[in-house]
């Protein structure tokens, strides 16, 4: 068992099923409904000590898929409240429950045509086209124009309406029953864009220094933590880097950024990762367990005596964990306290138990290969196929090994990246 330093709750063991986006949601309604329900309550009986939501967006206007959960003041609440409930129904009376954490973000630049429909311009924390997305490769960059609206630089209210944004989701999430939320500043999304030299053009309070960077996500973390008060649990995500060549400097500037944040003394846990929309290498398997030297280093850098090391953040590390030898070794070299298991989990969904158990030693990844465009199609291929995989769990089916790479392709990234038949006209109401 481990005690989170802020909260107080008890996670029951150090492993915890990683966020990992659903797309289940309806476009229109984009409240939660059975699929997850069913999905949720078979994750949370697999052995996790904590399992985290996808993608639940604070602003229907820049999603990062139309089939995202929203919670928000239009938010049908009694369909959030049966999916909290779905996570203490583990069915066996003498295991303990999971803590159930709702991921909160906002898409920013990186929500889709499929998503925010040709009417409507993402926000971002940088504006214009030297904001724009690239995707990566001559055939990412191309799509790219097509896929991603130009981003329209926020203002100082629209910056003070998503840290409200986030206050509300947080509260909601906590009044319908979920132990606690994380805060997504990852994966190239807003608040990863504001943190990034990349993405950060501005040259005012919120951009132009590292300290600038980093003000928006200071001013939501406490915002958030006094709405929910100390009895619910609050980790954030972050990236070691945007991208493969960021160099030392860019990770220099992440231990700084996590000294930050320990100092602040608000938060349970700070979950590791790394990569975007713009390098999807780290977020492959293979990229992933570029994030472990980071965290030794981490480790290093942040070593305090026994009483403020009660007090700091638990580390959380995710990403390239396949075997219980690499997952132990990591967390008896002081790397991390918790491993974060994603596309494991959508495989079979008792690989926590199984790992604990010692049922399972290693699970070893499907090849997926799209033969050509590989820089952009074979990392997007691999995403997709897992949510299809997903989409199965959440029918109470069982993982197919033999699921069809060509329509997963062609169906998928159509429906996620260009036209969600039900939304490509729908105009969002606009959110408070």
């Amino acid at each position: 068992e481990t005690t989170l330093p802020v909260s107080g709750k008890t996670v029951k063991n150090r492993l915890a099923n990683a966020a990992t986006s659903e797309y289940l949601a309806d476009p229109n309604t984009n409240n939660p409904n059975e699929k997850h329900f069913c999905l949720y309550q078979r994750w949370s009986s697999g052995g996790s000590g904590m399992v985290l939501t996808g993608n639940v967006m604070v602003e229907r206007l820049c999603k990062e898929n139309s089939r995202n959960v929203v919670l928000d003041k239009m938010s049908d609440l009694s369909t959030f409240r049966t999916w909290a409930k779905s996570f203490k129904q583990n069915g066996d009376q003498q295991q303990e429950d999971a803590l159930s954490i709702m991921q909160i973000n906002h898409a920013g630049r990186q929500s889709p045509l499929a998503s925010t429909g040709v009417l409507n311009r993402p926000i971002s924390i940088s504006g214009g086209w030297n904001s724009r997305l690239l995707l990566p490769g001559l055939l990412g960059k191309i799509l790219g124009w097509f896929l991603f609206l130009t981003p329209k630089k926020m203002d100082w209210h629209e910056i003070q309406k998503v840290t409200a944004q986030f206050v509300t989701s947080a509260k909601l999430a906590k009044e319908t029953g979920f132990d606690g939320v994380q805060i997504h500043a990852a994966h190239g999304y807003l608040l990863a864009q504001s943190l990034s030299p990349n993405g950060n053009l501005r040259n005012d309070n919120y951009g132009g220094t590292p300290e600038g960077r980093r003000k928006l996500l200071l001013e939501i973390i406490p915002a958030v933590r006094e709405a929910v008060g100390k009895d619910f649990v609050l980790g954030v995500k972050l990236n070691t880097k945007d991208r493969r060549n960021d160099g030392l400097d860019r990770e220099n500037e992440c231990i700084d950024l996590i000294a930050k944040l320990s100092d602040l003394k608000q938060l349970d846990f700070i979950e590791l990762s790394g990569g975007s929309f713009e390098d999807f290498f780290l977020l492959s398997s293979a990229g992933q367990g570029t994030h472990q030297p980071f965290a030794h280093r981490l480790h290093s850098a942040m070593q305090k005596s026994p009483k403020e090391a009660k007090n700091m953040p638990r580390i959380m590390l995710t990403g390239g964990f396949r075997s219980a030898a690499d997952m132990s070794n990591a967390l008896e070299l002081g790397m991390a306290d918790f491993i974060g298991l994603g596309r494991p989990c959508c495989v079979n969904p008792s690989f926590p138990h199984d790992i604990l158990t010692g049922k399972q030693k290693l699970m070893k990844d499907v090849p997926l290969d799209t033969y050509f465009a590989k820089a952009l199609l074979e990392p997007v291929l691999n995403a997709l196929w897992y949510q299809r995989q997903i989409d199965l769990l959440s029918q109470n089916k069982e993982f197919d090994p033999k699921l069809s790479i060509l329509s997963t392709l062609i169906f998928l990234f159509f429906k996620t990246y260009i036209w969600d038949w039900k939304t490509m006209f729908y105009h969002a109401p606009a959110t408070s």
